[in-house]
């Protein structure tokens, strides 16, 4: 929508930022395989090399390598509080709960797709290398240091040949850089 329709806004701020969902996975697949491997973790190393390289056509292959980064994102990350993210008392509830879970699995199957029940990947054909690289407005990124499915090393690299009037790109509770 910022590319598109940019007077409709002031400032893009992404976090976490995507660049190609193909390659994060990839890349992500990798980078679990080198940390279990260093970590002599025997059982993440199995489940990795049963799983095999992406790209998946199976949301729950998809799941399952998510696990695995989500194990070594919390073994090597620093979460915001639990108190950041309170859920307001009207939606406390056994409805709203099953809404937001089942509402989560929907998300997630329509992210990643799955060839054998026919759901298309929403992010399958994004490259924003190709598609997003001239911003009409200010953009900022904010980059956890230790994440490792939207990784540093993959949209970094993008950031530094953004064109844009103002940008900036900071890990999380420590600026890097403002242009």
């Amino acid at each position: 929508m910022v590319l598109y329709q940019p007077d409709l806004f002031h400032t893009y701020i992404g976090h976490e930022q995507f660049v190609n969902f193909s390659n994060s996975i990839k890349n992500a697949y990798i980078e679990v395989y080198k940390m279990a491997s260093n970590a002599k973790n025997t059982i993440a190393i199995e489940n990795i090399e049963t799983l095999g390289p992406p790209l998946y056509t199976k949301a729950k292959n998809h799941g399952q390598l998510l696990r695995i980064v989500k194990q070594f994102e919390n073994e090597n990350s620093t979460y915001a509080p639990s108190s950041w993210w309170k859920i307001a008392p009207s939606c406390d509830n056994i409805k709203d709960n099953n809404d937001r879970y089942n509402g989560d699995d929907y998300s997630f199957l329509n992210l990643v797709g799955d060839k054998n029940i026919g759901v298309t990947s929403m992010v399958q054909d994004i490259d924003f290398e190709k598609t997003g690289m001239v911003f009409h407005l200010p953009i900022f990124l904010i980059q956890g240091s230790n994440d490792i499915l939207a990784s540093k090393n993959l949209n970094k690299f993008y950031f530094e040949r953004i064109k844009a009037p103002r940008k900036g790109y900071f890990f999380w509770f420590q600026m890097l850089l403002i242009v």
